[in-house]
């Protein structure tokens, strides 16, 4: 018996639909059909097994890459608590449970889950409560890619700087948690956006996040009452829409990048001083219309 082209890939098809859904080969089609057709299916469906395999394999090694950078986040930590609080029992502890930890042969999730486990743990039971007296944490330069929410045991701090890392994004709950933040500076790193949580911080003063890849700010920055610094300076940022047309703006300086800026006459920076960084001929397109805070 002969099979035309199109019985088989109107069979391959069939099949094709019918694993997908119950993850096996329909036997309701001519049986002379199906054995045809069979060799093709099954390379068809070796194709797809060893595709899906490479996608898993292209998804599992950010994940530990994530995880590792975590972990590594978290030992840096350590590293510079024990600077700060020499010979303190709950960070000798937590080094020793750390470095036990990752000798044991565990999954790279569960490592990590362990050791989170383990430095909150011992942080609240100290009897010294060094968590309630961390007022600033600086790892600066130290390879970091990826922040842990474990920071957010330190519920007093007032100053965060992760200058001169490798940092891509920030976690909503470090802005949600750390409400005392006055000072953060994450410059120098790959930061792409931003949480629209840290527009609820009302203590911060000071927000440095030059030499990144933002492109935007979240809205709600204009109304930070507390906020007098910005820098965005070397961010791809084109358009300052967090500032267009709000009522109240309370920064005072604000320093971003000539080049690429929109400037345009519904920007509201009336009480900001606004810092070019480049020189004058490569100032922004100025608008008809002048905005009135526009100074050059």
């Amino acid at each position: 018996m002969s099979v035309s082209l199109e019985s088989l890939e109107s069979y391959r098809t069939q099949n094709l639909k019918t694993e997908q859904s119950h993850g096996e080969i329909p036997y309701s089609v001519d049986s002379a059909v199906a054995h045809a057709a069979l060799p093709a299916i099954r390379e068809t469906q070796l194709n797809a097994v060893a595709d899906a395999s490479s996608i898993r394999a292209v998804k599992v090694d950010p994940s530990e890459k994530d995880i590792k950078s975590e972990i590594h986040f978290v030992k840096e930590l350590v590293s510079n608590l024990e600077k700060s609080y020499e010979g303190n029992s709950a960070v000798i502890a937590i080094k020793k449970e750390i470095a036990s930890i990752e000798a044991e042969d565990l999954e790279p999730c569960e490592k990590l889950e362990k050791i989170k486990n383990i430095f909150v743990s011992e942080l609240e039971k100290d009897p010294k409560d060094i968590k309630s007296d961390i007022k600033e944490i600086c790892l600066e330069s130290k390879n970091i890619e990826k922040i842990s929410g474990c920071i957010t045991i330190f519920k007093e701090i007032k100053i965060l700087s992760f200058a001169g890392n490798k940092i891509v994004d920030v976690p909503s709950v470090i802005f949600e948690e750390l409400k005392k933040l006055e000072i953060i500076n994450l410059a120098y790193n790959e930061i792409k956006s931003l949480p629209k949580s840290i527009t609820k911080l009302k203590e911060l003063t000071r927000l440095i996040l030059m030499v990144n890849q933002l492109t935007s700010l979240p809205e709600g920055f204009a109304e930070m009452q507390n906020l007098n610094f910005l820098s965005v300076v070397n961010n791809p940022i084109n358009d300052l829409e967090s500032f267009r047309e709000r009522k109240k703006q309370h920064i005072k300086i604000i320093t971003i990048d000539a080049r690429g800026t929109q400037i345009t006459s519904d920007l509201n920076l009336n009480r900001c001083k606004v810092l070019f960084t480049q020189s004058s001929d490569e100032l922004p397109q100025i608008p008809e219309t002048l905005p009135s805070w526009f100074k050059i």
